[in-house]
């Protein structure tokens, strides 16, 4: 089970989330996952990866426009598989916040291709993740009309993630379990 705290209206075709620009056009969504943050996992396993990828299906419908996977580098191998299956890209980065600080970055870029192309435009960002050191990013992705929709687990998201996320979307546990079994 899925549980939404939903602070916009945005229109809901299917499973799709949808905004149309000025040129009638939707938005682009990117999916930006914390391999070791949405697993709960230090090691994560491929069947870890699996199931994540079984739950973002099962709430989105369809892939992102583009993923982003960050790991330790001792979990390279689980994200490079991950985001082949995504058809992405994925960072390793080590140290102290290394895959947070690897994601701030891509955010950022995301950000600057916002500004400069845009026909090509992200509306729509997904972090998988729960960590506080994003806000600053969220603050940086609304002041340039992104949308974002953090995704984390029940008792584990920043609680300053709940006043700057647009939507936040917390993973029950149950799943996990029942879907591994």
């Amino acid at each position: 089970m899925a549980f939404w705290v939903d602070k916009t209206r945005l229109m809901v075709v299917g499973s799709q989330l949808l905004m149309k620009t000025t040129q009638n056009r939707p938005f682009r969504t990117s999916l930006v996952v914390d391999i070791e943050n949405v697993t709960r996992s230090g090691m994560p396993s491929w069947h870890d990866a699996e199931i994540f990828h079984h739950r973002m299906t099962r709430l989105f419908g369809s892939l992102p426009d583009e993923t982003f996977i960050a790991s330790d580098p001792r979990n390279a191998f689980t994200s490079q598989r991950l985001a082949e299956k995504y058809h992405g890209g994925f960072r390793v980065r080590s140290g102290r916040n290394g895959a947070d600080l690897a994601i701030i970055d891509y955010l950022d870029e995301v950000v600057e291709r916002n500004r400069r192309f845009r026909k090509q435009r992200i509306g729509f960002v997904r972090i998988a993740s729960g960590d506080g050191i994003f806000i600053p990013v969220i603050r940086r992705l609304h002041a340039n009309n992104v949308h974002v929709t953090v995704i984390s687990h029940l008792g584990t998201t920043h609680h300053g993630l709940y006043r700057v996320a647009d939507r936040i979307i917390l993973l029950d546990d149950s799943i996990s379990r029942s879907i591994a079994a």
